[in-house]
């Protein structure tokens, strides 16, 4: 592989946001400082934030965006957060050769934008990224070539509908499958986060603020039905088939959340079937399907209300990396130009409170 000459080389660090404030107020000012590379840019994309982030960012870093060093885009069109449109945006808005992804918990580390140079001098057809096992918080920061980002089109945006998990791990198998080679970093400098709880990575999420009811219904003592209600009427549902792990029908209450937070996603899931839902004052769910086929009756015997706050979030979390994991399985055989066909990171935002507005089409 050829060398490619440093000076031609400088990096930007992106970073979206929506509504993480107090992460940011962390971050930003020492990743600002611990960047030694002149050159070195930081794109800041507000994703339509509501928790101030746009006076204090005016108020605290107008010397940084007078210098350069430091752009903030603000994207008024987002209602929920979408990981892989957000991270397109701020991505296509970088200015660099080399684009590095740092989520807004994530430290950048003393000195990591003249590292990164320093692996891409070698040569630039490279996936620089944390070593994997490793802190999983990290897994979201890694770097690449503009031309390689654009050449496999993004971020799937087909994942924004389903919410949290597996778009980062998606588009780094894209680019393996590319033809990258694969350049790991595990340097404790480099790993450096904000540790928090799941809450924070999900409560921006559409489906989030629009679910009603979990419930979970035993099937056999192999078969479990996870049906998720939402309060418009909407649901979601599909099956589980676990031979490894028979269950009684207190499965749903202690065996499954056991097996959900210790990471198991190995066990054989359905398609996802929808369709629109009701409930009388007997606790009886009512499904009609999308096909309208004859409804399906759940007894309120039949199936157990998730209820407990630490448990609903580790299902919802489990939904949406069902989801998206089969998503990144079926990409890894598709040809690149089949991932975001009509385009990606599209959308008006305006520059540093109106200096400019931009339109990405």
């Amino acid at each position: 592989m050829n060398s490619v000459n440093i000076n031609n080389m400088s990096v930007s660090f992106c970073t979206v946001v929506m509504n993480r404030l107090p992460h940011l107020k962390l971050t930003l000012s020492r990743n600002i400082l611990d960047a030694d590379n002149a050159q070195t840019e930081f794109v800041l994309l507000d994703y339509n934030s509501k928790d101030g982030l746009q006076k204090w960012i005016h108020e605290e870093f107008s010397d940084s965006i007078k210098s350069g060093r430091l752009v903030y885009y603000r994207f008024t069109g987002a209602k929920s957060f979408k990981r892989s449109h957000s991270r397109n945006l701020a991505f296509r808005l970088a200015t660099q050769s080399i684009l590095c992804n740092i989520d807004a918990d994530n430290f950048v580390g003393k000195g990591f934008d003249s590292f990164i140079l320093r692996q891409f001098s070698k040569t630039d057809s490279i996936l620089l990224r944390a070593k994997r096992p490793g802190k999983k918080d990290t897994y979201g920061k890694f770097a690449v070539a503009a031309k390689d980002f654009i050449a496999v089109n993004g971020f799937d945006e087909s994942m924004d509908g389903n919410g949290y998990g597996f778009e980062d791990i998606d588009i780094q198998n894209r680019l393996l499958n590319y033809g990258l080679k694969e350049v790991t970093f595990d340097t404790k400098e480099f790993t450096q986060f904000i540790p928090h709880g799941d809450f924070l990575r999900m409560n921006n999420e559409k489906f989030v603020d629009k679910l009603s009811i979990i419930a979970i219904v035993p099937v056999s003592d192999i078969e479990t039905k996870f049906l998720y209600l939402y309060s418009d009427k909407k649901y979601e549902y599909f099956y589980i088939i676990d031979k490894s792990n028979k269950h009684s029908n207190d499965y749903a209450t202690s065996q499954v959340y056991s097996r959900i937070n210790n990471g198991n996603h190995d066990m054989t899931v359905s398609k996802i079937l929808k369709g629109k839902w009701s409930k009388n004052s007997s606790r009886k769910i009512t499904l009609y399907n999308q096909n309208k086929n004859y409804p399906t009756e759940i007894l309120q015997e039949s199936y157990h209300q998730v209820r407990d706050p630490a448990a609903i979030l580790e299902f919802m979390k489990f939904r949406s990396e069902i989801l998206n994991k089969r998503i990144t399985l079926a990409n890894l055989t598709k040809p690149k130009d089949a991932i975001n066909s009509y385009g990606f990171g599209l959308g008006r935002v305006d520059k540093n409170f109106g200096e400019e507005t931009k339109l990405l089409i």
